[in-house]
């Protein structure tokens, strides 16, 4: 018989186990377990395929250690295929399931060759036959065994692959980076820092700091942790998902997690998670320091599961304990619930709690925080949307005010410039009235002159005569303009096309213009023929034509004459003088010069009866 003596997976210490073939029997396996082992130790309860081995008891060294044996069937001989598959599956299956003290060297006893080396892990018996049994990390109900149990043999074989170096100061835990911090600067001696630093006389504002920062700081480090975790089981059901949490409560020295059965799971408003934390890290600290509390003391464990509990279920959750070790409570105890049904939660737990707490039960306000700041943040968004909202609003308002201003104040001055021409007109009209009844009378006696006295051509009174009865036409000529300026003389309108009334009067514009300004002629073809007086016409242009031509001065240049049509709308935009009364096709005409232009104040006053800058 030979006799193996490992250390145990789970707890370290020495572990005996014995296993040979019984005495008399060629055709059984037999496996024994000596009952020397100076520790209570089951093998089925992480899976070794070696058998079980009954409670210890003191044995004498003197005495041979007594064996328990079992009889285990001989295994089904198959013959091994060629390319050896079914006995590396095999191998695989048995390797996989046995815990860490077995060496995983492959060896298979193969007739002739005799047994496998000692300490060698063979494939006689099928991986199938081991039962998963209750995890050891976490008490949870019944029917949340198998997940968590799951979740111990991820979690154990993700902090079994261990590298520490001293020289470079690192811990990791596959491949994560890890720090070891010791419980109670996390605790109690972190309230006691808060306190020297704010002081006497402002200890609950030190501790209602010290919880704040607890709070958060385990809140954001447990969602953290439950994504990592999530990615690395590839888990997506949320049970399943919150398994690993309390499995790495352990296995990290939080606490041992104990699941109460009245835990309702469910995502969604229902869930509620009531449950144990035995052996916290924070109530140890504060018994261990012998300090007294009012106050629940297990702030990180109630942050740090309800941040992961909060990214497995992708829903806000809040964790408030409701008894304490530190405080004289049996237990720490949590309950755990979305942070709208926390307080109706809460209720229903005391109803219906054994033993109630001996002081008052908190709610931590990390949530209660970040629903003010979200809130808050809300308001704002809101307030800004309106002032926004509101500014759109003046800045249009603003701008339509702007627009009917600057409408109002062009309908301002074309009513002035209305009313000033008019008032020119009446005054033009009044004197050229007056004017024109005079040189009647003028005319009509050098005409009487001319019959009576008949003078002869080469009479000088003869020439001075006709001068004076020339320039009383010409003055009467002018008083015509005026009436016509004012609307009471007669004017002699006629369709006109404005092209070619400028093409007629080309040569004697040229001929009026210096030899250094060039004329050109930019005309509309098939313009709408316009209801003009010609001889007024003529005159406008001629006078436009001239004056362009002074303004480019002795260096010469351009002047052009352009007509054209457009539809003309005469509440649309547009530079009136006198807008038209309706809406149509209208013709224009347009003088140009390479001159040195008009200034604001010339250009309003440009069409005002006698007005010059000569």
């Amino acid at each position: 018989m030979r006799r193996i003596v490992p250390a145990c997976d789970l707890t370290g210490r020495p572990c005996v186990c014995a296993r040979g073939s019984a005495p008399g029997s060629a055709s059984r396996r037999t496996t024994a377990f000596a009952r020397d082992s100076p520790h209570q130790h089951n093998h089925d309860l992480h899976g070794c395929p070696w058998g079980v081995a009954d409670p210890p008891k003191k044995v004498s060294e003197t005495r041979p250690p007594r064996l328990y044996a079992r009889s285990v069937p001989p295994p089904r001989a198959r013959p091994e295929p060629a390319s050896g598959r079914l006995a590396s599956s095999r191998y695989r299956e048995t390797a996989a399931s046995a815990p860490s003290w077995v060496p995983r060297t492959r060896s298979r006893s193969v007739p002739g060759r005799g047994p496998p080396p000692r300490g060698t892990l063979t494939a006689l018996r099928p991986a199938r036959t081991i039962a998963r049994m209750a995890p050891r990390s976490v008490s949870v109900p019944d029917p949340l065994r198998d997940i968590f149990s799951r979740a111990e043999e991820t979690v154990a074989a993700y902090f079994a692959e261990r590298r520490q170096e001293i020289e470079s100061g690192t811990l990791e835990h596959s491949g994560s980076r890890y720090v070891l911090l010791r419980g109670p600067a996390l605790s109690v001696e972190l309230f006691d820092l808060m306190r020297d630093f704010y002081g006497e006389g402002r200890q609950r504002e030190a501790d209602a700091f010290s919880r704040h920062l607890l709070y958060d700081l385990a809140h954001a480090v447990g969602r953290s942790d439950a994504r990592n975790f999530h990615a690395r089981m590839r888990l997506g059901d949320p049970v399943e998902r919150l398994s690993a949490g309390p499995v790495h409560f352990a296995f990290t020295g939080w606490a041992h997690v104990r699941i109460d059965a009245r835990s309702v799971t469910e995502p969604g408003d229902a869930f509620c998670l009531i449950y144990d934390h035995d052996h916290s890290f924070e109530a140890d600290a504060w018994l261990a320091a012998g300090r007294s509390v009012d106050e629940p003391v297990c702030i990180m464990n109630a942050g740090y599961s309800s941040g992961w509990c909060e990214a497995s279920f992708d829903t806000p959750l809040v964790a408030a304990e409701v008894l304490c070790r530190a405080r004289g409570d049996e237990a720490c105890r949590f309950v755990m619930a979305p942070p709208a049904r926390i307080e109706a939660q809460l209720a229903r737990w005391a109803e219906g709690a054994d033993a109630p707490p001996s002081g008052s039960v908190s709610v931590p306000d990390f949530l209660a925080r970040k629903r003010l700041e979200e809130e808050l943040r809300r308001k704002r968004d809101e307030l800004e949307e309106r002032v926004r909202e509101r500014t759109a609003e003046l800045e249009a308002t603003y701008e339509a005010l702007k627009q009917e201003t600057q409408e109002r104040a062009e309908a301002e001055s074309r009513l002035m410039k209305s009313q000033r021409l008019e008032a020119i007109g009446r005054l033009a009209g009044g004197i050229a009235h007056d004017f024109n009844n005079l040189l009647t009378g003028v005319i009509g006696n050098a005409h009487l002159l001319q019959v009576e006295l008949n003078l002869a051509v080469t009479n000088p009174a003869r020439a001075s005569l006709d001068a004076l009865l020339s320039a009383a036409e010409r003055a009467a000529a002018l008083t015509q303009q005026l009436l016509a300026y004012s609307g009471k003389g007669s004017r002699s309108l006629e369709p006109t096309d404005l092209s070619h009334e400028v093409q007629q009067m080309g040569e004697l514009l040229n001929s009026l213009t210096p030899k250094k300004v060039e004329l050109r002629l930019d005309l509309g073809v098939e313009l709408p023929q316009a209801l003009v007086d010609v001889s007024q016409l003529q005159q406008v242009v001629m006078n436009l034509v001239l004056n362009g031509a002074d303004a480019c001065g002795e260096e010469g240049g351009t002047v052009w004459i352009r007509t054209g049509a457009e539809f003309v709308d005469p509440f649309g935009s547009g530079n009136w003088i006198l807008p038209p009364s309706h809406e149509g096709r209208f013709a224009w005409i347009e003088v140009l010069d390479t001159g040195q232009g008009m200034d604001a104040a010339t250009l309003t006053r440009v069409f005002d009866p006698f007005f010059t800058t000569k």
